[in-house]
């Protein structure tokens, strides 16, 4: 069961409980982690993995796409070689901010590497803030760059296909990212759009990107999710995981 702290209509303090039901093709281990609710239609999360077991799958209301989570020294780790998700179980929220800090400490594949925030609808839908490593090639080697991604009913980057193409501001900043930097990956989405920002250890600009939504009716784009971490090919460490969350209306994707 998930349980939070919430106000009536009165604005009187109350206690929650929601009872979290295994999906298909998760993994779920139970436990408590859910920590406040805000505002009416909002909520608030907070993991920093000080609970749960060493060495285990992280505690729900977590759930994974794979079995390469542990909680280890007061952090998530992802060491496997493929892409997977772990993904904070809850209503889809419309509107909010996804946050964590995220360290990569060594490369674990020899494909495309990636890790990150994600706001998960499903597999096939999502957007996805990540650090990535592509490819080494012959001559140039791997390069190392943020992104800011949509999946869209399977179609990786989306947001550049004709037919479901979305405006972007353009992102900034271009340095490669190191191993062993504890950096804060930033997501915040609302109806009107969705921003990425990834910032230093001492909270300086490192990278961000914006893509604005089509108006009212358009549903072309992923406009709701969950909060999630990603990693694969990389063994990566996240900790201090927040969300501010306001409910997506029924029907939303």
């Amino acid at each position: 069961m998930r349980r939070g702290i919430g106000a009536d209509s009165m604005g009187r303090v109350t206690m929650k409980t929601r009872v979290v039901i295994p999906r298909a093709g998760f993994h779920v281990v139970a436990a408590a982690l859910w920590l406040a609710a805000g505002a009416a239609g909002a909520e608030e999360f907070r993991d920093g993995f000080d609970a749960g077991l060493p060495g285990r799958l992280p505690p729900a209301p977590w759930e994974t796409t794979g079995f390469f989570w542990t909680v280890e020294r007061g952090a998530l780790r992802a060491d496997g070689a493929e892409d997977s998700f772990a993904v904070v179980r809850g209503p889809a929220a419309a509107e909010g901010r996804i946050e964590a800090r995220l360290t990569v400490r060594r490369v674990r594949g020899a494909g495309w590497k990636s890790a990150g925030l994600a706001l998960y609808l499903g597999p096939d839908r999502f957007w996805r803030l990540a650090l990535v490593e592509s490819p080494g090639a012959a001559t140039a080697g791997p390069k190392r760059f943020a992104e800011l991604r949509e999946q869209l009913d399977g179609v990786w980057g989306a947001e550049y296909e004709s037919g479901t193409r979305l405006a972007s501001a353009g992102a900034t900043g271009s340095r490669a990212w190191r191993d062993g930097v504890a950096y804060r990956l930033v997501l915040e989405f609302s109806p009107a759009g969705i921003t990425g920002r990834v910032l230093t250890p001492a909270g300086k600009p490192f990278w961000e990107q914006s893509w604005a939504f089509p108006g009212a009716g358009a549903t072309s784009f992923v406009a709701t999710g969950r909060p999630a971490v990603e990693s694969g090919g990389l063994e990566s460490a996240f900790d201090d995981v927040r969300a501010r969350l306001a409910t997506a209306p029924a029907g939303a994707a």
